[in-house]
């Protein structure tokens, strides 16, 4: 760690940087106390999101004696957290806070590198209260301290460091960094496939990039560059190798060696893809409904787009104070109207926009600048952002969203709109001899107003609604009074008489429930512990019918 002399201290280059760190740790502080112990979904995912890192610290093995369809990394890593600390539900929230405080460092240093402080914040700002803390609907699990799958939280984490480092890399070349960057990809290979495609899209983009070197920049060798590709697949190969060996090892199975890839054969065969619930999710039941927002939104979007430049140019270029008053206040106006009357959640639906016009922008930049300058190095790193942002939108299908999965995968174009707003539009604005001032006081203004908005009226307001206790000590959560057609008493009564029942050792919750199991501590006694449509899709019933009549619980 680097000590920097007390002089340095007076240098106000470091007092920004510590005045950017207190208001984000202030910020941290805020939101975690308005939101604590009102994370997760206990009704649905959470339970399972408990009881299978529960269950591997207890010697289970993952796939074999715990269903799971998704990778093994962050199971795993819970499971140690378990391991160390015992089962409790607090050492694996403050390691999601480490985690939240690891992803907004990153996201903030890679903005001030792509826009400078203003934008470093505002992006910084707008992950904390819009996705990290975020409770957009009425589920409380799409969030990063108790997420309905901490594989997706992980592997975002992981994917982020990957377009850091790449990024880095393209700007300083590092002997080092193809290796990690491997590593990397190898570990988010172990999550979940929609970040599993985005950490290798964005590889096969720095790949492509150090081609692009080797094409353009004389006295770049093919022997150079391979040098730099072959440790990037090495890496990545010995981390899927290591994780298929460990089940093989654990089990003596041969088959166990695809375990880890259980997720993409079902994907492969659409099982999941074709159960009512994905077709929802993806926006495939209503292409028309969706296509028509799509269209509002973009109307409404380029409407405010219009009136800023118009209202930048008139002020600019007047010389009567109540024209220059009316442009000022114009775009306010419009933002009280549009965030406060119109589906503000709808400006999902642009985001393949946004992220498609930040790659087309990088790449239209990169051909105007020879390689060996700085200013291409500096576009290429924004072009490997712009693919982090679109392939992770790709599992939302047409129905492109911030709530729900887009806690997550909406995350990287969000921010990128961010950036092309208040850097490339606004600079666009000044070189068509419009106000920069207004114009970018205008678009901090729409972006507060609409954080804001998601913050106090949906999120803030959701989290404030749960006061009925649920578990006792360190597990103790806070939920809903009643939850659709179940009272959050009648749930909390089941958990203290589940957990009097001492003779009962084992639990199976129908449909689902496995929160049950994990508060009651006590174990399924079948391989399955969820039994809702999708896994229907997946394991014939009679199956599970088999399994239970060989292992019947004691509860049921």
């Amino acid at each position: 760690m680097k000590i920097l002399p007390l002089g340095s201290l007076r240098s106000p280059r470091h007092w920004k940087l510590l005045g950017v760190t207190t208001m984000f740790g202030c910020l941290f502080a805020y939101l975690l106390a308005m939101t604590w112990r009102r994370w997760g979904e206990p009704i649905v995912d959470l339970g399972r999101e408990l009881y299978v890192p529960w269950q591997l610290a207890e010697g289970a093995v993952l796939y074999r004696d715990v269903y799971y369809y998704y990778g093994p990394l962050a199971a795993h890593l819970n499971a140690l957290v378990f391991w160390v600390f015992g089962p409790s539900l607090f050492p694996l929230v403050a390691v999601n806070g480490a985690l939240t405080l690891a992803c907004l460092g990153l996201i903030a240093w890679e903005f001030y590198r792509q826009g400078g402080m203003v934008i470093s914040i505002v992006c910084g700002v707008a992950f904390l209260c819009v996705f990290a803390f975020g409770h957009l609907s009425i589920f409380g699990n799409y969030n990063f301290f108790l997420p309905y799958s901490h594989e997706l939280t992980w592997g975002f984490f992981i994917t982020l460091g990957i377009v850091v480092l790449a990024g880095r890399d393209i700007l300083h070349p590092s002997p080092i960094i193809p290796w990690i960057l491997g590593l990397l990809a190898g570990l988010a290979g172990l999550t979940k496939i929609e970040t599993s495609l985005a950490a290798g899209s964005v590889v096969a983009a720095w790949m492509a990039l150090q081609i692009w070197i080797a094409l353009k920049q004389p006295g770049t060798g093919w022997k150079a560059t391979a040098g730099r590709l072959l440790p990037a697949v090495v890496s990545a190969t010995a981390v899927i190798g290591a994780a298929s060996a460990y089940f093989w090892l654990r089990t003596g199975d041969f088959s166990a060696l695809l375990w880890p890839f259980n997720q993409w054969k079902v994907a492969a065969e659409g099982t999941l893809a074709q159960s009512a619930t994905n077709v929802l999710f993806m926006g495939l039941d209503d292409p028309t409904g969706l296509l028509h927002d799509f269209f509002q939104s973009l109307g409404v979007c380029s409407a405010g787009l219009a009136l800023i430049i118009l209202a930048a140019v008139a002020d600019k270029r007047t010389k009567q104070p109540w024209v220059s008053t009316v442009c000022w206040i114009a775009p306010v106006a419009y933002t009280a109207v549009v965030v406060f009357g119109y589906e503000a959640d709808k400006v999902g639906l642009l985001l393949p926009v946004v992220a498609l016009a930040g790659i087309g922008l990088a790449f239209a930049k990169m051909l105007r600048v020879p390689v060996s300058q700085s200013g291409w190095k500096q576009e290429a790193a924004n072009l490997l952002w712009g693919v982090f942002a679109l392939s992770l939108l790709l599992k939302m299908g047409l129905f492109q969203r911030i709530q729900h999965y887009g806690f997550v995968l909406a995350i990287p174009a969000f921010l990128l709109g961010v950036r092309l707003a208040l850097k490339e539009f606004v600079e666009w604005i000044g070189k068509l001899g419009g106000s920069i001032a207004l114009a970018r006081a205008a678009v901090l203004f729409i972006i507060g107003s609409m954080v804001a908005h998601f913050w106090f009226n949906f999120s803030f307001q959701n989290y404030q609604a749960k006061v009925v206790p649920l578990g006792k000590g360190s597990d103790r959560l806070y939920y809903y009074p009643s939850w659709i057609h179940v009272p959050a008493g009648q749930v909390a009564s089941l958990m203290e008489a589940l957990t009097a029942q001492k003779d009962a050792k084992s639990l199976v919750v129908l449909p689902e429930g496995s929160f049950l199991n994990w508060a009651s501590r006590k174990p399924s006694s079948m391989h399955w512990i969820e039994f809702t449509p999708p896994v229907f899709e997946l394991v014939q019933e009679q199956k599970i019918l088999t399994s239970l009549q060989n292992s019947p619980p004691d509860l049921v």
